[in-house]
């Protein structure tokens, strides 16, 4: 309603036009505040999950290696199963 808050009401229609794009100012500031709240949960998240996963890595990788030097797994044996879970 810009223009015409101006045509009729003067200085006061302006005023009501500066409030209403003040309140779109701090509308938009408060969205993007709540993005980055959740993009840093997101990025807390994932962190959690890489550090999770290269723990698991780890612990497989030992448990691998123990069953092997107990004779529990051939080195052939444990190469074929990798190629099978993951073939390249």
């Amino acid at each position: 309603m810009g223009w015409a808050r101006t045509l009729l009401l003067g200085d006061i229609g302006n005023r009501l036009d500066i409030d209403d794009v003040e309140q779109d100012v701090e509308s938009v500031k408060q969205h993007l505040q709540d993005q980055r709240s959740i993009d840093n949960s997101q990025d807390a998240a994932l962190s959690r999950l890489q550090k999770e996963n290269d723990d698991l890595k780890l612990c497989v990788t030992g448990l691998l290696r123990l069953l092997v030097s107990k004779n529990v797994v051939t080195t052939d044996e444990l190469n074929r199963f990798v190629n099978l879970v993951d073939p390249k």
